[in-house]
């Protein structure tokens, strides 16, 4: 594997820790963890490798089921996925960084701390599912301002 296809397994797999955290209750590490994985730049591929088992120990701690490991999509999928990705889909993905950057920086856990994260959650199963995202992006504008 290479550092690209680690860095989308690395997305799959934080499509199923929102995934997880939509019929699971979230642990008091759910939200750090994915701020900070979102917020890096740059990762090699031992750090990849570490954020990916960070995310999968995160996801054993929330659901106890083994379909909570795998990823919101196989790696075919999501090769197919990142081919035809729409400039919606990078667009979404970029401004999720650039939300999860704002947030880290918050001190604060105030409501709209917490809607950003309730935002960034709901972004993140739409862009594993392949959703339509219009309305997503337009919310997006929102919540980074918010964020901001």
């Amino acid at each position: 594997m290479n550092t690209q296809q680690l860095q989308d397994y690395m997305a799959s797999s934080l499509y199923g820790l929102a995934r997880v955290c939509e019929t699971n209750q979230k642990t008091e590490n759910t939200d750090k963890l994915m701020l900070r994985i979102l917020s890096e730049e740059g990762l090699d591929m031992e750090s990849l490798l570490i954020r990916i088992e960070e995310i999968n120990e995160e996801k054993k701690k929330i659901c106890l089921e083994d379909c909570c490991l795998e990823p919101a999509i196989n790696l075919n999928q999501l090769y197919s996925f990142q081919q035809n990705q729409t400039a919606q889909q990078t667009r979404l993905w970029s401004g999720l960084k650039k939300i999860a950057v704002n947030l880290t920086s918050m001190h604060d856990h105030s409501d709209d701390h917490q809607d950003a994260m309730k935002f960034i959650y709901r972004a993140l199963q739409g862009l594993g599912q392949s959703d339509d995202i219009s309305g997503t992006l337009k919310e997006m504008d929102i919540v980074y301002r918010l964020s901001c």
